[in-house]
């Protein structure tokens, strides 16, 4: 007996919170118990998680670094037993033929009561810990070499016909309900009926998801929807009544059923020849077909997202067929007969389930006899112990054969995604659509990586015309000013698209207020002159200008007011108060507006300050300034005074909190108590952030500079 089994890691509190730091296996690789599989590392200590089965890794489904608790399934192993242990229930409905060929056996392959081979699949969940969960068993009815012309087919007399409850043939209405779910509850994510519809026996009515899987439950009768008793995010569980049906009568179900097992006879009316031909031929050479059919997957269905083989291709038992994919896991389809591949039953983005016909074999005992002619495929029968015990798993498999170019590796559909349920969940959080997110994890499955890059993705996007238009302001429409006359269109260079970029973002974001003051710097001028001739007699390359002293003024002021020298967090809910002091001076040169930045400007003295400044404005003109001339400032000065205005509102150079701006000086009277005297007054206008600074505290801010530069004295008390 196969049996397949998905280990998810213990249930202890060390596992509660674990990371994986290596993956000590790989797919295909056969294991045996107690090897490392996985090492993962919880708080500072690293666990091994040893296997507790013999087997062949089928799929390795966590991933290196990924965070795990004692829930996240981790691999797929593939073990043999020499009994089984547990089967599935096996529904009222079923009769006793059906019952007797589903009962344990202890061999992989024993005779039933009609002289028949039952081979057995078995599908088990547990976790690292040996803990076991539901365990399953498929009983495959196999014919023996005496009766080469009758086909596989599951247990069942000839004559059986699908059971119909006694609540159907009176034409009553009937509850349909949820079935064994494997979890203890599951919410309802999406109702696919509505009241009125005429459904099918199989047809998916609702959809569910738990934390390790979604699901589509199906209807178990055929009929009209009456009414519906669960609502979206409803949490359901085994038992809860879905919905009311008025069934359809025994006529229609009939006539149903006969079209349904037409329907592939009619699309291929030329292979029944051939067919007969070909098992008159096996007959003769004791040759045999064999149905190869889908294990228990441990869900109710899965999807077909690659095809191994091809017509005509030798395979060996354990061979993979075809690739399946659900909401927890991909895995393999292995071959449980050696021999010639006849025919291929499905195709990809098929949805299959437990019992579905994959493809037929003809053994390789004497399959030499009969290459030249491969046969069509074989006709099916479906079971009623199969419709029986396992309804919802079983679908019928396509009559159409795949074409080459459809058994190559799938890209995934237009409209389609694959992906696990918490990546589903986690898309649906963030409202992504995932049919617009490319997968790049196995079987191009989306990740959560891949989530979160679509989403930063399409939010760099829309950040992008932020400079025309942010926060939802509306842009400025474009119009056709050739209309009007010549016109001539030139691109801006880097740095003023960097330079409007930076202020429209520093305006949009920053409520700027600008608070204006004037200061007397009659002294200040008169001091400055003085030393000017003094250090040119002295040969010294000193020159003292206004804005030198200007920023040792702004020093002094923000150690007195150390919120101009903050920063805003991000979150609006902590200023971050900077301990140095570095000071932005902006300059204009022929390509735009730049901000090289002097740095510790408190250690410095003015005449350190005048020198450094006149290095970094030769830079900036010489296009040879580097980024760390331009980061890092606490707060910009913007000088207009060699040019002329009597004041200007400066935009904030946001994270930064203040700007001052600094216009042409003037000569005014001024009161000195006694007699007015000319004085020569400096405009100063501070631009601030209103949500760091009030206003009164920007007042005292100016007032203080003002103070400074009327009376240079202070900056040396």
């Amino acid at each position: 007996m196969i049996k397949y089994v998905e280990l998810t890691a213990p249930e202890a509190s060390a596992y509660r919170q674990a990371k994986i730091v290596s993956v000590e296996c790989h797919e295909g690789e056969r294991i045996r118990k107690g090897q490392t599989l996985f090492r993962v590392k919880s708080g500072n200590t690293e666990l091994d998680l040893p296997a507790t089965k013999d087997g062949r890794v089928v799929e390795i489904i966590a991933s290196l670094h990924e965070n795990i608790t004692f829930t996240t399934p981790l691999l797929l192993l593939e073990t043999e037993v020499s009994g089984s242990t547990a089967t599935k229930p096996i529904s009222e409905e079923a009769d006793s033929a059906t019952q007797s060929a589903t009962v344990n056996s202890s061999s992989q392959a024993q005779p039933s009561a009609t002289g028949r081979k039952v081979k057995k699949h078995i599908q088990q969940s547990l976790d690292l810990a040996g803990n076991p969960t539901e365990e399953v068993v498929l009983n495959q009815v196999v014919e023996p070499e005496s009766e080469p012309n009758r086909e596989v087919a599951m247990d069942r007399p000839s004559n059986a016909k699908p059971a119909v409850s006694n609540t159907m043939s009176k034409s009553a209405n009937i509850e349909i309900s949820v079935p064994d779910i494997g979890t203890d509850s599951a919410k309802v994510i999406e109702i696919l009926v509505s009241v009125g519809d005429t459904i099918a026996v199989e047809d998916p009515i609702i959809t569910l998801e738990s934390d390790k899987a979604s699901m589509d439950v199906p209807s178990t009768h055929a009929g009209v929807v009456k009414a519906i008793s669960v609502t979206v995010d409803q949490d359901i569980a085994e038992g809860t009544v879905i919905l009311e049906l008025t069934p359809a009568s025994n006529e229609d179900q009939t006539a149903d059923a006969s079209t349904k097992s037409q329907a592939p006879q009619a699309a291929k009316p030329a292979a029944a020849p051939q067919k007969v031909d070909d098992q008159q031929q096996n007959s003769s050479t004791g040759s045999q077909l064999e149905e190869v059919r889908i294990p228990d997957i441990g869900g109710d269905s899965a999807k077909v997202i690659e095809i191994l083989v091809e017509v005509g291709q030798s395979v060996e038992i354990e061979d993979p067929l075809v690739t399946l994919e659900s909401d927890k896991a991909s895995m393999d389809v292995p071959s449980s007969s050696a021999g010639t591949i006849e025919s291929i039953e499905v195709k990809i983005d098929d949805e299959v389930g437990e019992g579905t016909l994959v493809v037929t074999v003809k053994s390789s005992a004497t399959q030499s006899a009969n290459t030249a002619q491969p046969s069509a495929p074989a006709a099916r029968t479906e079971s009623t112990s199969e419709a029986a015990s396992t309804p919802a798993k079983t679908t019928d498999a396509p009559a159409a054969k795949p074409t080459q170019e459809q058994q190559g590796a799938p890209a995934a559909p237009s409209g389609q995604s694959y992906a696990s349920p918490s990546i589903r969940r986690f898309a649906r959080e963030l409202g992504v659509e995932l049919s617009k997110v490319s997968g790049t994890g196995r079987k191009q499955r989306v990740t959560h990586d891949d989530v979160k890059a679509h989403v930063k993705s399409a939010m760099t996007s829309q950040a992008k015309p932020a400079a025309t238009s942010g926060s939802g302001i509306p842009p400025i429409p474009a119009q056709d000013f050739s209309k009007f006359g010549e016109i001539e269109l030139q691109p801006l260079n880097k740095i003023k698209r960097l330079t409007a970029a930076n202020l429209h973002r520093s305006w949009v974001n920053v409520p700027h207020v600008t608070h204006n003051d004037e200061s007397d710097i009659s002294d200040l001028e008169s001091f400055r002159k003085q030393l000017n001739s003094e250090y040119q007699k002295q040969g010294k390359d000193i020159k003292l200008s206004p804005l030198a002293f200007i920023v040792k003024a702004v020093v002094n002021a923000m150690q007195a007011y150390p919120q101009f020298n903050s920063s805003l967090e991000p979150g609006g809910e902590n200023l971050i108060l900077k301990k140095y002091f570095n000071i932005g001076i902006a300059v204009e040169t022929p390509n735009g507006l730049v901000v090289p930045v002097l740095k510790d400007a408190d250690k410095k003295s003015v005449a350190e300050i005048a020198r450094e400044m006149s290095e970094l404005a030769a830079k900036a003109r010489d296009k040879k300034l580097t980024m760390s001339d331009m980061s890092g400032a606490c707060f910009t000065i913007s000088s207009l005074g060699g040019i002329g205005g009597t004041g200007f509102t400066p935009i904030v150079n946001a994270p930064e909190v203040a700007i001052l701006g600094v216009s042409r000086t003037k000569i005014q009277p001024v009161w000195n108590g006694e007699e007015f005297k000319p004085g020569m007054i400096l405009p100063l206008s501070l631009s601030y952030d209103h949500r760091v600074i009030d206003g009164a505290e920007a007042a005292r801010f100016a007032r203080h500079i003002a103070a400074v530069l009327e009376d240079v004295r202070r900056l040396t008390v």
